[in-house]
């Protein structure tokens, strides 16, 4: 992505230079201006800078995060903790050949030497005390792996309790700067119901997402989809109402981009009274 152009055609200015150039995310201001319920407590144009601004920091937030970390997923940790067990397992199944009854690193020396298990050595002394090093660390190599194996275990079980599977690192950051923009635009903190018809800020968040990243993509006539007949376009509805899960990850805009819903990233915003009335009175931190 072009990071220079992104800025540019976000803080862009109109013909008249006296006002920014129209982006999506002005109707959402708009609206809040003009509402009654939750209106806009800084004047409209202040509002769109500080939007503007807030787009920019989320973006390099986002590109923070693509950059320089890791994926993490509770995949990632499922696939440590089987790995690991088997080593472990397969370490014992070893173990207890070469001596069953043995339950210390050094109660397999005996079996060590007599298996040739360390070659090339002559002095009989040097021989045992290594078999006995050899069966520590065979034993302690096992109680490393079961500790990995319990490790990722619970990694895994706190990154499910933590992070909804929907929610990616990236919604999350860029959720957070558009929140608290949101905050010392409204005095509010964001509402917390799902639905996005019944929301503002989710409608804000996503609108600034797409004026970020699928700019170029919203009015691709490429991304367009072609309209169906009656016949073909009710079988269509069909399959989406049986396919549909009852909570979906995305939305899919009219013309087919696909925009995070961010309702994952909105059950981890969390803001006390005391961030948001400091929010709206000095406004956020990157201001």
């Amino acid at each position: 992505m072009d990071v220079e152009a992104t800025l540019a055609r976000i803080y862009s200015r109109d013909d008249r230079k006296d006002d920014y150039a129209a982006l999506e995310i002005d109707a959402v201001l708009q609206s809040r201006s003009q509402s009654k319920l939750l209106p806009l407590i800084r004047p409209l144009a202040e509002a769109k800078f500080l939007t503007r601004r807030a787009m920019e920091v989320g973006f390099y937030a986002v590109l923070n995060i693509q950059q320089n970390s890791r994926p993490e997923s509770d995949a990632g940790f499922e696939s440590l903790k089987d790995n690991a067990k088997k080593a472990s397992n397969a370490i014992g199944k070893v173990l207890r050949s070469l001596d069953p009854s043995a339950k210390a690193g050094a109660e397999f020396e005996l079996a060590i030497v007599t298996l040739g298990g360390i070659p090339g050595i002559v002095d009989a002394g040097a021989l045992h005390l290594l078999a006995r090093q050899y069966g520590e660390y065979l034993c302690r190599t096992r109680e490393i792996l079961d500790r990995l194996s319990r490790g990722a275990a619970s990694r895994r079980t706190q990154l499910r309790e933590t992070r909804p599977a929907s929610t990616k690192p990236q919604h999350l950051a860029f959720g957070k700067v558009l929140a608290e923009c949101w905050i010392s635009l409204t005095g509010r903190a964001p509402g917390t119901n799902p639905d996005h018809s019944r929301n503002p800020f989710l409608k804000f968040v996503s609108a600034a997402w797409i004026e970020v990243f699928d700019h170029d993509r919203k009015s691709d006539p490429g991304t367009a989809k072609s309209h169906p007949g009656p016949l073909a376009k009710n079988n269509q509805q069909r399959q989406a109402r049986a396919h549909t899960p009852s909570r979906r990850l995305v939305r899919r805009r009219p013309n087919g981009v696909r925009t995070p819903e961010f309702i994952g990233a909105l059950r981890l915003l969390k803001f006390s009274d005391r961030d948001v009335a400091h929010i709206s009175r000095n406004g956020p931190w990157w201001r």
